[in-house]
Formats: structure tokens, sequence, C-alpha cells
């Protein structure tokens, strides 16, 4: 009984993540960021935000869906290293399986001594919205998770 009162809360509460990974470059001139997102918590996401209908998986559509994340991560995703702003610029998207891929890239970017990452992805349309972080940095490698409303993670090296 409790098995089934478990698989019960699992289905009326589904589990809302995130993963992003920041790369430095093998050359150290840029920060390489993916984003990992349920593709449907982020379309709702962007009819949250934007209105309309979104569907990510038609191809058809991959301009104006491409668009829409870039303006939605540029409000939601931003950088600070050593204290200075930095604007990653959107790459793309693609979709597998049940995740939609976002690609950015920090140029510019050829030493990290602290590094903070405001991320506040899907926060607006889901409350159980965690963030999870893996950074390979200087050869270092580090990881962080926030829970919403926290959206600053910080990083030293």
């Amino acid at each position: 009984m409790l098995y089934i009162q478990l698989i019960w809360l699992l289905w009326v509460h589904p589990f809302y993540v995130s993963v992003t990974t920041i790369d430095q470059s093998r050359d150290k001139t840029s920060l390489e960021i993916s984003s990992r997102i349920f593709y449907d918590d982020l379309e709702q996401a962007l009819k949250d935000e934007f209105g309309g209908k979104v569907d990510l998986k038609n191809t058809g559509q991959t301009a104006k869906n491409t668009e829409l994340i870039r303006k939605y991560f540029s409000g939601h995703f931003q950088l600070r290293v050593d204290g200075r702003a930095v604007n990653p610029e959107f790459l793309g998207f693609s979709i597998e399986g049940e995740a939609a891929w976002c690609y950015l890239e920090a140029k510019g970017v050829t030493s990290v001594q602290k590094l903070e990452v405001y991320n506040s992805l899907l926060y607006a349309s889901f409350r159980e919205q965690i963030q999870i972080f893996h950074l390979n940095i200087n050869g270092q490698k580090k990881s962080s998770k926030i829970n919403n409303p926290e959206a600053r993670a910080r990083f030293e090296f």
C-alpha cells in the first residue's frame, strides 16, 4: 500500500530539474554552456512568458523557437566572471528524447577565479524547479544545486 501511495505522489508531483554544464574551452578563450531541460517544461515556460502556442519538436518552427528560447535565456540566465557581467551568446537548441539541449557560449573569458551563475529558468512556471550545475574550469570540477526561488550559484577556483 505504501508503495502505491509513493507512486501516486510522484505522479501527482512531478520532478522539475534542469542540468547546466559550464566548461572552459580547450584554448581557454570562452565558456561553453549546455543546459538540459525537459522540453515539455521549457515549452510551458515559453508559453507562460510569451503567450501563444509553442511546439519545440516542430522542425518547421525552428527559427521561431530558437528566437523564443534566446529571448527567454537572456532574461533568465546570466553570468558574472570575476565580478564582471558576461553575456553568453545563445547558439541554438536540439531535442533528444524528452530533453531540450540549449547551447550557449561566453566568448572572451580567458581566466576565471570566481564565477556567479544567475539561473531562474522555469521558476515562474514551476515552484518545485531545481537547477543543477556541473563546472569544469581551470581543470577543476565543481557541482552545485539550487532550488526555486534561489537563483544564484557561486563558485571559486
